[in-house]
């Protein structure tokens, strides 16, 4: 037996695939807004973990070389780090920037002749850091959002606190 019918395939027509890339179009331009500032949102809590991360890994820096390892933060540059004292000159191990649109502050605002915090990790694992009790992040661009990182005095070490 032979078939003698044809079989239409389905297939899209023109305006059928120009209506739904409208339509997705549309979607996004409502969400694309949404989303951006959701993300940006973000930026403070991820810039405090990546500083609360700096510090623990200077402290297991300073400890397993036995040497002092320096965590310093700039708020006029934005500026965070790792430096080591083996001359005169510190030598930078790690240098990060915060992102844009971030500010950083610290409590409180005295921390010597310079605009820099330094922090000093000994090699028995506590930190120096002086009348510190606080970094703050803040984000001019998501409805000035801070995010703290507090010093711990008497347990040497930082925590994030719950600025939700």
């Amino acid at each position: 037996m032979v078939r003698t019918g044809h079989r239409q395939a389905s297939r899209f027509t023109l305006l059928e695939l120009v209506m739904v890339m409208a339509l997705v179009a549309g979607l996004l331009a409502i969400a694309c807004p949404y989303l951006g500032s959701f993300l940006q949102a973000r930026y403070p809590v991820e810039e405090v973990r990546r500083l609360l991360a700096l510090a623990e890994r200077a402290s297991a820096e300073a400890a397993s070389s036995s040497e002092i390892v320096e965590f310093w933060l700039d708020p006029e540059t934005g500026a965070y780090g790792l430096s080591r004292s083996e001359t005169d000159e510190p030598v930078v191990i790690e240098r990060y920037e915060l992102a844009e649109g971030l500010g950083l502050t610290i409590e409180p605002k005295e921390h010597g002749a310079d605009s820099i915090l330094r922090i000093l990790c000994l090699p028995d694992g506590t930190l120096e850091a002086g009348a510190l009790t606080a970094i703050h992040i803040e984000s001019q661009k998501s409805g000035g959002r801070i995010c703290t990182l507090l010093y711990d005095a008497e347990h040497s070490c930082f925590a994030l606190a719950d600025d939700s």
